[in-house]
């Protein structure tokens, strides 16, 4: 229990009032990672019940900034400055605090885009792709860190250092959920599953041979990503 506070604290915005034992706990316990995913998906759908029954579901994307708050929208700013710098320079705009221009924009499209699916997502869909995608983007995180090495000193190594074998579960956590939900009779699950597994072959085949290995910005920016191709499916 105190792992799974320590998860939801570093996740969300929520004043859980954890401590670093909790976030502690929660490094040991990495297969965790798809089932914070379920709880925070959860959360950000109840917001979004509230948008829907005060008529205004244009607005219940706001659910998902608020709950999840900027952490990874700031690793996904960082990484496109990165994404749009030269070869040579590609580390360099990673440790770079400062936003540049790529950032601002794929921030803004970003934006637009979860604004876009959260108001035109069938609700009778919604909720499930909320929930499902929260799950797969946790999984593509602790997928990165099992395979990729951190760069330098920092929240990957970190992660890196905390994980174990057991953690390894968290697969088989996430592919009973997704099977869960296709069972139920929500069959884009499997579309959903299928293309996230498959972008991120891909974005770990680049990173490994563009970066060499992971940071934070890195990890983030992939959970922001995969959240947004998750829900593309359930349009």
């Amino acid at each position: 229990m105190r792992a799974l506070l320590g998860s939801l604290a570093f996740f969300t915005t929520l004043p859980l009032g954890a401590e670093e034992r909790e976030f502690r706990e929660f490094i040991s316990n990495l297969w965790l990672m798809p089932i914070s995913g379920f709880f925070v998906g959860a959360l950000i759908s109840l917001i979004v019940l509230f948008f829907i029954k005060a008529g205004v579901k244009e607005l219940s994307f706001v659910a998902y900034i608020a709950i999840e708050g900027i952490n990874h929208i700031d690793g996904l700013a960082d990484f496109s400055d990165s994404l749009f710098a030269p070869k040579h320079k590609k580390l360099k705009a990673l440790k770079d605090r400062e936003s540049g221009v790529g950032a601002v924009v794929v921030v803004t499209i970003y934006l637009i885009i979860i604004f876009y699916l959260f108001s035109k997502i069938p609700t009778n869909n919604l909720f499930i792709a909320i929930i499902l995608s929260q799950v797969i983007a946790k999984q593509v995180m602790f997928h990165l860190i099992l395979r990729l090495n951190p760069l330098w000193s920092g929240l990957a190594e970190t992660f890196k250092e905390g994980i174990k074998s057991r953690d390894k579960i968290s697969y088989i956590l996430t592919l009973s959920i997704f099977l869960l939900a296709f069972i139920f009779g929500y069959r884009r699950s499997l579309t959903s599953l299928v293309l996230v597994a498959i972008f991120t072959l891909l974005f770990e085949y680049y990173i490994r041979k563009i970066y060499g290995g992971i940071n934070g910005d890195i990890i983030g920016a992939s959970n922001c990503i995969t959240f947004v191709l998750s829900m593309v499916t359930w349009l």
